[in-house]
C-alpha cells in the first residue's frame, strides 16, 4: 500500500537505498527513483530522471518508502522532492502539483 501511495501519486517506481549505498553517499538513508512512468506527475511537471535519489519531501528527511509516503499523504496537494543524482555535483529541487 505505501508503494502503490507514492507511486501512483507521483507515476514513478521507487525503492528505499539499501543501507550500504545510503552509507556510500553519506546519508542515513533515502529513496531512488527507479523508473519515471509517461504522462505521470514526475514526468509531465518536472525534468527528473530515473536514479535520482530523494533525501527529503517538503523539508522532511525521507529514508525510506514509508516517509515519502507519509509525506505525500500530508502534502496538501504540492510536494517538493530534494535529492541529488549519483556522480553529479549539487542538489536538486522539484516541485509537483497533485492535485
Amino acid at each position: 500500500v505505501v508503494k502503490a501511495t507514492a507511486a501512483d501519486a507521483l507515476g514513478a517506481d521507487f525503492e528505499t537505498l539499501t543501507a550500504a549505498k545510503a552509507k556510500e553517499y553519506g546519508f542515513k538513508g533515502g529513496v531512488i527513483v527507479k523508473k519515471i512512468k509517461e504522462k505521470g506527475a514526475i514526468d509531465s511537471q518536472t525534468r527528473m530522471r530515473d536514479g535520482f535519489i530523494i533525501l527529503k519531501a517538503n523539508g522532511k528527511e525521507v529514508q525510506n518508502m514509508n516517509d515519502l509516503a507519509d509525506a505525500i499523504i500530508r502534502a496538501n496537494g504540492r510536494v517538493e522532492l530534494s535529492g541529488f543524482y549519483p556522480g553529479y555535483d549539487g542538489a536538486y529541487d522539484y516541485q509537483i502539483d497533485l492535485r
